[in-house]
């Protein structure tokens, strides 16, 4: 059982057949019309069925063993700098605000493709850019800190 499509499969299957159980609590029609089980007990039934069909492709297919999965070293760090970006991101933006986290968290992202001037330049003009479309031509509350920015 070295087959990772096999795992991947079983791993979806048990996923949506959970979802399918928890679906059958909600009313699958309701008075005026479909209710709010209807569309996950479709979804998940479906998903279920799909991740069988991949199942059995899988088995009848030349088998992709875990070492032909895992990333290189350069595409972990990669992955590292960004989930280090989004999480630094969501920790410090209710403190700093969203420019500053923004900002920061942008040139974290940039750091290692282009010198430290451009990563800043770009990361602020993003920002700037962002700020301006969601806090005010969409009028999304952003968050701010103690200085209102």
């Amino acid at each position: 059982m070295k087959n990772i499509g096999v795992w991947v499969g079983l791993l979806i299957a048990v996923f949506g057949a959970s979802l399918f159980v928890m679906s059958l609590s909600m009313n699958y029609y309701g008075k005026y019309g479909p209710g709010p089980g209807l569309f996950p007990l479709w979804i998940s039934g479906l998903l279920v069925i799909l991740s069988v069909m991949y199942i059995i492709d899988s088995i009848s297919k030349e088998s992709l063993s875990f070492k032909n999965v895992i990333p290189e070293k350069r595409i972990v760090k990669k992955l590292a700098t960004i989930l280090g970006a989004i999480l630094f991101f969501i920790i410090t933006a209710p403190y700093l605000g969203f420019f500053s986290a923004s900002t920061i968290a942008v040139t974290m992202l940039l750091w290692k493709d282009y010198n430290w001037r451009w990563s800043v330049g770009i990361a602020v003009i993003l920002t700037a850019a962002l700020y301006v479309i969601f806090g005010t031509l969409l009028d999304i509350p952003l968050p701010v800190n103690i200085w209102g920015w």
